[in-house]
C-alpha cells in the first residue's frame, strides 16, 4: 500500500513484525493454512524467492503445489506476512493481486524489536502527528502496550494536558503554532495518515462524515481538509479535479480551495 525509503524499511520492519504476525495468525489464514509450522512455510517461500523475484500468482502456484488442497494465495499471503519482502522495481506497479509486481526477499530474518527500536518509532511518530496519546500512537502502528515505553522515554518527550483530561506527548524541540494560525487547504491523498493515524479521529473528521470516506471494501477516498478539518473528497478523472464538498463552503473557502487544486493539477497531469 505504500512506499518506505530503503533505510526507513530496515529500520521499521522488524519494530512492525508482531502486527504483521497478528494478521497471519487471522482465521482467514488458519482456516486455510491449518496444520502446517509457519516457520516451515516462510522457509519454502524463501527459498523460492531466493533465485530471485517471482509474480505473486506464480509464488501462490508454487506453493500450492508443495501443499496439494490448499489455496496458494493464502499460503503466499502468509509469506509475505512473515517475511520482509519488496516489490520488484521492474515490474512493480498497482493493479491486480497475481499480476500486480514481483516480490523479493529484501532483508535478513526478523529479530524481536528492542526497546530503542520502539523509541524511534515513537519519536518518528510524534515528529508527524504530535501533541498525541499512547492511544494514538498505537491506532497508528498496530503495536499494543507502548504505555511502558513511552513513560520510560520519560524527559525525552515533552508533556500536555488535552482539553479532555487526557495526557499527550511531543517532541521536546518542536514549536507548537498559535491556536489561532490557519491551517491551509489540502488534498489528501488515499489512505494518508494524517486520517488514519490517530485513535480519535474526530480530532480531524466529523463522525458523521467518515463514511463518505471510507464506503466500504476497505477503500479510504481522497479528502479535502479545509482549516485542517476534512470538508470533502476529490477524485482526478479525465484530467480535472472533481470535488464532492460534505456542505457548503464560503466564498474564501471555495477561492482556497480552488487555488490549490491549481497547484496540484500540474504534478497530477504528468502521471
Amino acid at each position: 500500500m505504500h512506499l518506505a525509503a530503503a533505510d526507513d524499511f530496515r529500520r521499521l520492519r522488524p519494530v512492525l513484525q508482531p502486527v504483521l504476525n497478528r494478521t497471519a495468525d487471522s482465521a482467514h489464514f488458519r482456516r486455510n493454512n491449518a496444520g502446517l509450522d509457519p516457520d516451515t512455510l516462510v522457509a519454502e517461500g524463501r527459498a523460492l524467492l531466493r533465485t530471485g523475484p517471482l509474480p505473486r500468482k506464480e509464488l501462490a502456484g508454487r506453493l500450492a503445489s508443495l501443499h496439494p488442497g490448499r489455496d496458494g494465495r493464502v499460503l503466499a499471503g502468509e509469506v509475505e506476512l512473515r517475511t520482509p519482502l519488496v516489490h520488484d522495481p521492474a515490474t512493480a506497479s498497482w493493479g491486480g493481486w497475481g499480476t500486480r509486481s514481483s516480490i523479493t526477499v529484501s532483508a535478513a530474518p526478523v529479530e524481536a524489536p528492542q526497546p530503542a527500536a520502539l523509541r524511534d518509532l515513537v519519536r518518528r511518530y510524534l515528529a508527524a502527528f504530535g501533541p498525541a496519546t499512547v492511544a494514538d500512537v498505537q491506532a497508528w502502528c498496530g503495536l499494543t502496550r507502548l504505555d511502558q515505553i513511552v513513560s520510560d522515554m520519560g524527559s525525552d518527550l515533552r508533556h500536555y494536558t488535552g482539553p479532555d483530561g487526557r495526557r499527550l506527548f511531543d517532541l521536546p524541540d518542536v514549536p507548537l503554532p498559535d491556536p489561532d494560525t490557519p491551517a491551509p487547504v489540502r488534498l489528501l491523498p488515499a489512505y494518508d495518515n494524517v486520517l488514519l493515524g490517530h485513535a480519535d479521529r474526530s480530532r480531524i473528521i466529523a463522525d458523521a462524515d467518515r463514511g463518505h470516506v471510507t464506503p466500504g471494501q476497505a477503500r479510504v477516498l481522497p479528502t479535502v481538509l479545509v482549516d485542517g478539518y476534512v470538508r470533502g473528497t476529490w477524485s482526478f478523472t479525465a484530467g480535472d479535479v472533481r470535488l464532492a464538498p460534505f456542505g457548503s463552503l464560503s466564498r474564501d473557502e471555495q477561492q482556497a480551495v480552488d487555488d490549490e487544486i491549481s497547484r496540484l493539477l500540474p504534478f497530477l497531469s504528468r502521471r
